[in-house]
């Protein structure tokens, strides 16, 4: 049922005062829905079928890191930050060695489109976590996330730079 703490603050008590394992079970359930996902969406081929025609598209870094933010979105979608890393890295891995790009560059890519851009999606288990413990709706919080948007200029700035480094030098 949890921990109780009584510490005289109202505030501090509700926030340590939550409902252990039981209150993460929702949480916990979308993770495991999620992964259950990527299991099937990857034995039946689904995540190959994306890979090909990447592959075949994919040859520079403004190309790559676009993909990368659209399916680490994609991924969120799903509930889960981790299935969209897990998702997006499988499905890009082979797509950035075969065209020569660098792994970094997808890592860069995978935490702004994974992570950064997961708080916007009001049932995926980060803003849903943080929502539950401090007890504020998500989509209250949505004004003040321009760190995303931030993030996002500053990657595709780098991406532009990478890439003309990159054919400069061949």
């Amino acid at each position: 049922s949890g921990y109780t703490m009584s510490s005289g603050d109202a505030f501090i008590d509700k926030l340590f005062s939550r409902g252990g394992m039981s209150s993460m079970t929702g949480t916990a359930f979308m993770i495991v829905v999620a992964f259950g996902l990527f299991g099937i969406l990857n034995t039946a081929g689904v995540l190959d079928a994306l890979v090909e025609p990447l592959s075949k598209r994919i040859h520079t870094n403004v190309g790559a890191t676009i993909c990368a933010l659209l399916l680490g979105v994609l991924g969120n979608l799903s509930s889960s930050t981790t299935f969209a890393e897990v998702f997006t890295s499988n499905v890009l891995n082979g797509v950035y060695d075969k065209a020569g790009l660098d792994r970094l560059d997808l890592a860069n890519a995978m935490t702004v489109g994974c992570l950064i851009f997961g708080l916007w999606i009001p049932w995926n288990t980060n803003p849903v976590a943080v929502a539950a413990s401090l007890d504020v709706d998500p989509l209250r919080v949505a004004p003040y996330l321009v760190t995303p948007f931030v993030y996002f200029g500053v990657l595709m700035v780098l991406a532009v730079l990478k890439q003309k480094k990159r054919g400069a030098a061949h």
